[in-house]
């Protein structure tokens, strides 16, 4: 019913215990402090959610609307969160090491605004704003995208580089529809190899 409420708080010694009690992704040793909360908008449309706290070595802060529960194609969010391997967070073509996320979301129908998205590593960071025009897919959408590291080789699975290159990097990169009506990308790099820039 849209006046339901729901309020969670989960507190434990050990959230590698209960992951494994679960049956949930295991995201190490440590405690688990966890608060929820889903409550209806003060303008009575739809819910409002929130979501802080600790599991393990890693910790989240988010908050968001969603304007059609039923549906979920109305909906805005911000997420923080931050720990000691990006890997376990599901980007697994990453190399293995502390990370800060932010996120900034909200969606309307199929159109999916990325406002702030920004993944932090120890000596590499990773930029993304944009629009996408429908879930998934780049055809129609407007995204701009950087990153940027002291070592290229670290990502090397991740954007199938050759063996030979390493070192400091950038790449900058671009998707969008042109006057005509063709998607387009643009990119450019910069490596120890040089520097090129692709575009079809």
């Amino acid at each position: 019913p849209a006046d339901s409420r729901l309020l969670l708080t989960l507190r434990g010694p050990d959230a590698r215990y209960l992951a494994n009690r679960f049956a949930v992704r295991d995201l190490g040793a440590g405690p688990l402090r966890l608060d929820a909360s889903v409550v209806p908008r003060k303008n009575g449309r739809g819910l409002a959610a929130t979501l802080s706290g600790d599991i393990g070595a890693f910790r989240v802060k988010a908050s968001g609307r969603l304007d059609a529960p039923l549906t979920l194609q109305d909906l805005a969010f911000e997420l923080e969160a931050s720990g000691p391997d990006v890997s376990l967070v599901g980007l697994n073509r990453l190399p293995r090491t502390p990370f800060d996320l932010q996120l900034v979301v909200d969606r309307q129908g199929e159109r999916l605004r990325i406002r702030d998205g920004l993944l932090e590593l120890p000596d590499s960071r990773f930029e993304l704003k944009g629009e996408f025009e429908r879930i998934g897919k780049l055809e129609g959408s407007e995204v701009d995208f950087r990153l940027e590291g002291s070592d290229v080789a670290r990502f090397r699975e991740l954007l199938r580089l050759p063996g030979l290159a390493e070192g400091p990097f950038k790449l900058a990169g671009r998707v969008y529809r042109s006057p005509a009506g063709a998607d387009r990308l643009e990119i450019d790099a910069t490596t120890a190899l040089g520097s090129f820039s692709l575009s079809g």
